[in-house]
Formats: structure tokens, C-alpha cells, sequence
């Protein structure tokens, strides 16, 4: 599942970050959060494992 968009959120009164109910199902298990300008990014388990597979292939490559 890929997730593009934005979603503006709120954290709530202990610093948290509160998903839609629509998203919470698919990172019951854990999810990766990284930051990015102005906002956070999260990442399902798999969508970080392809991300991460990517990236190390252009580093092999050269391309980064």
C-alpha cells in the first residue's frame, strides 16, 4: 500500500501523533518514522525495507 498526500495532524496533549483510523490498521504491528522538511514521513515496514533496498542500489550503482 502506498500512501501519498498530505494530511495535516495534530499531536495530541502527551506529544503524540494521531493517525486516522483509516491508516492506523495498517501499521498496527510498527511503522518508521523519519523527518522530512516541515513534516515527518511514515513508512510502513515494507514501504521502508523498499526505500532502504533502493537507496543502497544507487549508492552501489554510484548515483548517490
Amino acid at each position: 500500500m502506498v500512501f501519498v498526500g498530505t494530511h495535516e495532524r495534530a499531536l495530541d496533549d502527551k506529544g503524540r501523533l494521531v493517525l486516522p483510523a483509516k491508516f492506523r490498521i495498517h501499521f498496527s504491528l510498527n511503522g518508521f518514522v523519519s523527518p522530512g522538511p516541515g513534516c515527518v514521513a511514515l513508512q510502513t515496514a515494507e514501504g521502508f525495507e523498499e526505500m532502504t533496498n533502493r537507496l543502497t542500489e544507487q549508492i552501489k550503482a554510484g548515483e548517490i
